[in-house]
């Protein structure tokens, strides 16, 4: 179901309330006075003009489209599964989705219509309809795509041994919240920003097959349980862009900033960089030339990959038998010896990818933090 601020938000419409920005680029000359008593900027006026703004000054908007349509999802999945001996069973399975009549943000403030391209080409911003500013038209016009392929093999708990591990091979393909031309949406179709080629889920339960009978030796060398949950997986995608204005950045000139780039001259492919690459730079500014004022870069959105990520979390458990417990199954105290990250990986985060940004192509943060131990107590009744 659509958000209820899909439509309630426009309540921040005029003419019960009015927000207007003065900048440079709307031609509204912005006026600087020290308080209590502010100079009244002789560029706002009072009233309407004939397309229902404010004189002197552009009011944002809050639209929804009259003929919304229900977003909807569709999924579907085929799979074979096959037992094997000694509590073995493999399997692989296909499974896709894909979203239609998205919207692109849960409310009315989601993409600025009111904008084209080539606008600031003459250095002042004029908006399709010069009386209003930003007017963000919530529509359904965003889809999203996903196709993966799984392969699993695992062993169903027998004997005090359970594991299973699964290899997915996935693309997944979406359109941003904002178009770079808003005219043209499928510019931007490309890997979704949380899109993974290749991830490897591994999970194991182990438990001492040791029981002693004698209840002094039980609780030495018998209840141990050891287990484990591993993540691997390749780097998550990024686009490179620039950041600032018109006419430094900004290359369609439609007032929008974060425009992508051109494409360099090696491609996408950044040679599997190891981690004092990635933090030192895997590219330069340089590397990136810049589109024609009025042009779109070439650089296909979310080309680039960033780093892998790999987690290994590990438990260590001591089961006691609590005597005097009643019912058929009697009740135990666990102590539990917890690792996460127990690896103690380092899982960098993709790179700066803005060029106007003086760590671009750096890798300055990172996905996850150092091991870290965890110990606790459970009853189990």
């Amino acid at each position: 179901r659509l958000n209820n601020t899909t439509f309630s938000d426009e309540r921040l419409n005029p003419p019960q309330f009015a927000q207007a920005v003065a900048t440079i680029q709307n031609g509204v000359p912005i006026v600087y006075s020290m308080g209590p008593n502010y100079t009244t900027n002789p560029a706002l006026g009072r009233g309407l003009d004939a397309n229902g703004g404010i004189k002197g000054a552009r009011v944002a908007l809050r639209v929804i489209d009259p003929s919304i349509q229900m977003p909807m999802y569709y999924s579907w999945f085929a799979g074979v599964q096959r037992q094997l001996p000694f509590n073995f069973v493999v399997e692989a399975d296909y499974n896709g989705s894909a979203g239609r009549d998205l919207t692109k943000a849960d409310g009315p403030t989601s993409e600025d219509y009111n904008r084209f391209a080539g606008d600031l080409l003459d250095g002042v911003r004029n908006r399709l309809n010069p009386s209003f500013d930003s007017v963000d038209f919530n529509r359904s016009v965003s889809r999203s795509n996903y196709e993966g392929v799984s392969l699993q093999v695992q062993r169903r708990y027998s004997k005090g041994l359970a594991f299973q591990t699964v290899y997915t091979f996935g693309v997944s393909k979406d359109l941003p919240a904002v178009a770079t031309e808003v005219t043209n949406p499928d510019l931007d179709y490309g890997y979704a920003s949380n899109d993974v080629r290749h991830r490897v889920a591994i999970n194991f339960i182990y438990e001492l097959p040791v029981k002693p009978a004698n209840p002094l030796l039980y609780a030495a060398i018998g209840g141990w349980q050891l287990n484990g949950l591993g993540i691997m997986q390749s780097g998550q995608p990024f686009s490179v862009t620039c950041g600032f204005a018109y006419p430094r950045c900004d290359f369609n000139a439609d007032g929008t900033t974060n425009d992508r780039v051109n494409m360099p001259s090696f491609g996408t492919n950044l040679n599997d960089p190891d981690q004092a690459r990635w933090v030192s730079g895997v590219f330069t500014a340089a590397d990136f030339p810049l589109p024609a004022s009025g042009t779109f870069g070439n650089e296909p959105r979310n080309a680039f990959r960033g780093p892998g990520f790999k987690n290994f979390d590990l438990s260590l458990v001591k089961n006691f038998e609590v005597p005097g417990s009643r019912g058929a199954r009697s009740a135990k105290l666990q102590i539990r010896l917890e690792a996460f990250n127990a690896g103690n990986w380092v899982n960098l985060g993709n790179p700066t990818g803005a060029v106007n940004n003086g760590n671009f192509g750096r890798v300055t943060g990172t996905r996850s933090g150092p091991r870290t131990y965890q110990i606790g107590a459970k009853y189990i009744f």
